[in-house]
């Protein structure tokens, strides 16, 4: 992966622990050029901070992200999803790693769905099915996909 080789000089590797067969996440700064978005992002996490009780203790969600023709070059070098934090303020505020000009401790997290970067045709689709565990200590993810051949 040409992001991961990137992600490893610079010490950026997730410091969370895999569960055993599968990728560590990679962390990237959020002003980073190394991100190439083939579709439009979704929302994965949704919680409000004053009322935690009303987020259930486990979610699922199938994610399909539809990736354009015009991205049929980029597609050839899929790693994975990234994912990012949008924390809502207010009606007229919020803060969004991406798209930052500057450095800040915000990162994109990276989920890689394979050892290296695979090819997806497009225009195709893919579906990512995501589990959120928030009774786990620390919170657990899981992610799941299928490459169309």
């Amino acid at each position: 992966h040409r992001v991961k080789a990137g992600a490893a000089k610079r010490g950026v590797l997730s410091r969370g622990k895999p569960e055993p067969g599968t990728l560590r996440p990679l962390r990237l700064r959020g002003k980073t050029n190394n991100i190439v978005f083939l579709s439009e992002p979704q929302l994965l996490e949704d919680f409000d901070f004053c009322n935690p009780e009303a987020t259930p203790a486990q979610v699922e969600r199938s994610l399909t992200f539809d990736i354009p023709a015009k991205k049929a070059e980029d597609a050839k070098d899929f790693s994975g999803f990234a994912m990012w934090t949008r924390l809502v303020i207010d009606e007229d505020h919020a803060v969004e790693v991406r798209g930052q000009k500057v450095t800040s401790h915000w990162a994109y997290v990276v989920a890689l769905m394979a050892d290296e970067p695979m090819p997806v045709p497009a225009p195709s689709s893919l579906t990512l099915k995501a589990g959120v565990d928030y009774s786990a200590s620390p919170v657990r993810y899981s992610f799941e996909t299928v490459v169309p051949v």
